[in-house]
């Protein structure tokens, strides 16, 4: 390069420095992001092999390795513990035939 053309992108690099390193970190983060979910993807935590059907959560609606959803189930298992942990648990009791409450003894 000539001197010149150096020292004019020299000034227009100075002149949009943190424009420019917005966009270098937002590069960087999703490029990290893609290595990190594709590291994820190829292992499961217990170190099988992940199975390559995959099924669609009706709840999150991610695509998701068969694996983790319960059998004829269409909602992650994810997805049901956290319903199970938002439903609020009543208790309720047994009644007799007649109605008149739980049997004792």
């Amino acid at each position: 390069m000539t001197p010149r053309l150096e020292e004019r992108v020299h000034q227009l690099v100075h002149a949009h420095r943190p424009h420019l390193e917005q966009l270098v970190r937002a590069a960087v983060d999703r490029e990290l992001q893609a290595l990190v979910d594709a590291e994820l993807a190829s292992r499961n935590g217990n170190g099988a092999a992940p199975s390559a059907a995959t099924k669609i959560c009706t709840e999150c609606g991610n695509r998701l390795p068969v694996d983790r959803f319960d059998r004829n189930r269409n909602q992650c298992r994810a997805c049901r513990t956290r319903r199970y942990a938002r439903a609020p648990r009543t208790r309720t009791s047994k009644t007799t035939v007649n109605g008149d409450g739980p049997r004792t003894g």
